[in-house]
């Protein structure tokens, strides 16, 4: 006879006590995963913002560090010729306010930043003998039209738009001319331009002076106009050299160099050489952020009352110490630092960031006031819901670049 099994199952109860808490056990494990996933992308989103900062940054603080660097301190820095939205006039030569009012600085949209300097690789040394080559060329020869080189032993290939600095021995007679057209590497007699009228084409001082077509030192000016380029899925913080990079025959977008994804806006402050201290985004007169009204003695083609010839020879900038009046003006010479402030984005869209009113402005940014990008399409972006509701993360990113080349007190060649 068998006996009954002392083994028994579990109750309806037990069991169903069991299912409740492995599903805890597996929903905080769900949540957990989900957070983690969640840590995973506001830390890549935020990598993302970083390199773009930080690619924007070294750009910035090299072009802006460099401004100036081996020519006229007033030259620096553009707000009057290069890519102006203006011509009121008719000359083709933009005034400082229209040019500010189209293009450089803005209350609504980006800033602009053209700055100018030499090309520092214009000695490099080969060996201990002392060997050197580098971006520096003698002139054979030289009309209001063309310059010839002696040598082109470089093999450099000049392309169009291409600056020049064109100095006579000892630096105190020189001018600035540009190239016109490309010409294939080794080349040595270039063709010039001679429109527009401004500082960077003084190609008609050439044969005033007869040093300038026999030994004369040839240095490349270097031209970078950042701006924000708005494309349909990323906004771009963009260079523009004003050459034709492509060799193309045309200087158009094409030759734009791209500098840093995701950044949607960027504004500029000047500090300028005075005690008076100065507020984010604005002159140290409480103007508007950039250089809007030349000083009395002069704009930035024509400085000084003292320079009589299409050359440049004597130079108040260069003469004139930290102090004197003509030094504590706004004009561009006397910008001491430069402040910026940038809007970044993360370069994916977070959904769980949808709707939220975070999402939907762009942070006041200097004298931009803050978008509500909900009605506003900023800079072309975020022109309909599906854009301004991604649920993109942002940064604010600011910085201040001094400009120490612009307290030179002369022309120097080596």
């Amino acid at each position: 006879m068998m006996r009954p099994s002392s083994a028994r199952g579990f109750t309806l109860i037990e069991v169903m006590m069991s299912v409740a808490l492995v599903s805890v056990v597996i929903l905080a494990a769900i949540l957990v995963l989900l957070d983690q996933e969640r840590l995973f992308r506001v830390n890549a989103d935020q990598r993302d913002i970083d390199e773009s900062a930080r690619a924007a940054t070294d750009a910035l603080n090299f072009a802006i560090g460099n401004a100036g660097y081996g020519m006229d301190p007033n030259l620096a820095f553009d707000f009057q010729y290069y890519k102006c939205q203006d011509n009121a006039d008719g000359t083709g030569k933009i005034k400082t306010a229209a040019c500010v009012a189209g293009t450089r600085e803005s209350t609504t949209k980006p800033d602009e930043l053209v700055v100018y300097s030499r090309d520092p690789s214009y000695r490099v040394w080969l060996d201990s003998s002392g060997a050197y080559t580098g971006h520096v060329w003698r002139t054979a020869g030289a009309t209001a039209s063309t310059l010839t080189l002696a040598n082109n032993t470089v093999n450099y290939a000049f392309a169009q738009g291409q600056i020049l600095l064109v100095s006579c021995p000892g630096g105190q007679t020189y001018t600035y001319v540009t190239v016109g057209t490309s010409v294939a590497a080794g080349t040595t007699t270039l063709t010039l331009e001679t429109t527009p009228s401004d500082p960077f084409h003084q190609q008609s001082a050439l044969p005033t002076n007869g040093c300038f077509g026999s030994g004369a030192y040839v240095f490349l000016i270097n031209r970078q106009r950042f701006f924000i380029a708005a494309y349909p899925d990323h906004p771009y913080l963009m260079m523009d050299p004003g050459i034709d990079l492509n060799g193309d025959g045309t200087i158009d977008a094409k030759d734009v160099v791209p500098v840093a994804p995701n950044v949607e806006d960027i504004q500029f402050g000047y500090q300028m050489n005075t005690t008076v201290e100065p507020q984010d985004g604005v002159l140290f007169d409480g103007s508007a952020e950039s250089v809007t009204t030349p000083p009395a003695d002069g704009n930035q083609a024509t400085p000084c009352a003292d320079i009589t010839v299409p050359y440049y020879a004597a130079r108040c900038f260069f003469e004139r110490p930290s102090n004197d009046p003509a030094r504590l003006t706004n004009n561009p010479a006397n910008i001491t630092n430069v402040r910026i402030a940038m809007s970044i984005r993360s370069d994916r869209a977070d959904p769980n960031l949808r709707n939220s009113q975070k999402n939907k402005t762009i942070p006041a940014l200097f004298d931009r006031a803050q978008v509500d990008i909900t009605t506003t399409a900023f800079n072309g972006e975020y022109s309909s819901v599906s854009r301004w509701n991604a649920g993109y993360r942002r940064s604010i990113v600011r910085l201040a670049v001094g400009t120490p080349n612009l307290a030179s007190r002369g022309l120097f060649l080596w």
